[in-house]
């Protein structure tokens, strides 16, 4: 059954590496899946979307927040915040971050508020089948403690416990009323189920929300305001930064997972290297001059005596990159490509490190590539490792679509 699934199981399921699987996981507490799916897209690079095929796991990502490993997904209620904190428990996630918006209880909480759930109980919903050992359940020290917090005023945000319902239309006056008379400071959907199941994972934990409004108030959601959606909006916008700034802060506790890879020479015919040029023609934009120009199929990189390598983590085929040299005049990078799932994980440097000692043996101090201008990942890398932008070299010609790199090595 679904409970008995391990980490090896779950990276089968969902087809990408160990090396991808993220240090921090933000969960956002919506029914907006997608508006909030896309409007977190822009702070995340190398994305990878991870889903199963029959849909039961959608609008979920990892990526890479300022070069940390971080997933992100939108989810609704105790039942889907629960299976998302369970995966990423199962695969070793370290760190789970809450956000949303919650109802407010005090009389002074209002719209736009900041809250930190410091703990949150579990009375009713998927956290009672996590949470055996007693009713509540702690936000982690360590991230209350946080540099990211820190840097707030105690005015900023409002810090106390939060009751976690599973039926948000069920709630009337009395539900409330009691509540707020417990001592509880707000009112989610998420909270409690998220500590609960990062909690029996070991994985530290933290809810930063918004109030939407204060229902003692008799103000709810089906409410408009417009003073109070322009509070809300610059809340959610200082709630989604808190958050990415801890997550990499989180992520910044510790290097970067070690990459385990192997890089062979093959025949640009051979089965892997086929699949791949396959998918570098595949992800190539369609305007981008050297797909139909200087592309080099897998019979021309044969002719013209490219050597080709292949570079794989755990036998499964990452990235690819060939190089042919001009005697002892220059080496020329052709068909560089890192397959989507294996992005931001330094396979493209050390690649690029190896054709480059490859050349170095063979009298060669001078490499020298071509790229398209919309390929922003790969211009970042080479630039990154000391490339500098020249004028169209050899037989290439002048193109507004293309850029020319070269780097001295020797």
């Amino acid at each position: 059954m679904l409970k008995e699934l391990t980490k090896a199981d779950w990276l089968r399921i969902l087809d990408f590496p160990a090396s991808r699987i993220p240090d921090v996981v933000i969960l956002r507490g919506t029914r907006n899946f997608r508006s909030q799916y896309k409007a977190m897209l822009p702070y995340f690079e190398n994305v990878l979307e991870v889903g199963t095929p029959n849909g039961v796991l959608e609008d979920v990502l990892i990526g890479e927040v300022r070069g940390r490993s971080v997933g992100f997904a939108c989810v609704y209620g105790s039942s889907m915040a629960s299976e998302i904190v369970h995966l990423f428990g199962v695969l070793g996630t370290r760190a789970v971050i809450q956000i949303g918006n919650c109802g407010a209880l005090a009389d002074d909480f209002l719209a736009g508020d900041l809250f930190v759930a410091d703990r949150a109980f579990c009375g009713e919903g998927a956290a009672q089948y996590y949470k055996t050992d007693g009713k509540w359940v702690a936000a982690s020290k360590e991230l209350l403690q946080s540099k990211t917090l820190s840097t707030l005023n105690k005015e900023d945000y409002r810090i106390g416990s939060i009751y976690s319902t599973a039926a948000l239309f069920a709630e009337g006056e009395k539900d409330i009323e009691q509540w707020f008379q417990e001592g509880f400071a707000a009112v989610d959907l998420e909270t409690a189920a998220t500590y609960a199941v990062a909690e029996h994972f070991g994985m530290e934990r933290l809810s930063i929300l918004f109030a939407f409004d204060n229902p003692r108030r008799r103000e709810h959601l089906l409410l408009s305001d417009a003073a109070k959606d322009v509070r809300r909006a610059e809340a959610n916008a200082r709630m989604t930064r808190l958050a990415l700034d801890l997550a990499v802060e989180i992520g910044e506790r510790e290097s970067r997972k070690p990459i385990s890879a192997v890089i062979t020479r093959e025949r640009p015919d051979s089965a892997d290297a086929i699949t791949l040029i396959a998918e570098l023609e595949a992800h190539l934009d369609p305007f981008y001059p050297t797909k139909s120009r200087h592309g080099y199929s897998v019979e021309k990189l044969i002719a013209l005596g490219v050597a080709f390598f292949i570079l794989r983590e755990n036998s499964t085929p990452a990235a690819c990159g060939g190089i042919q040299l001009f005697g002892t005049e220059y080496g020329e990078l052709k068909r560089m490509y890192v397959r989507p799932q294996f992005r931001g994980l330094g396979f493209g440097k050390q690649l690029l490190d190896h054709l480059a000692d490859y050349a170095r043996t063979h009298g060669v101090g001078l490499l020298r590539l071509e790229t398209g201008i919309h390929q922003t990942a790969a211009i970042r890398l080479y630039e990154g490792m000391g490339f500098q932008r020249i004028r169209p070299f050899g037989e290439y010609i002048e193109d507004p679509l293309s850029l020319f790199y070269e780097k001295r090595i020797i």
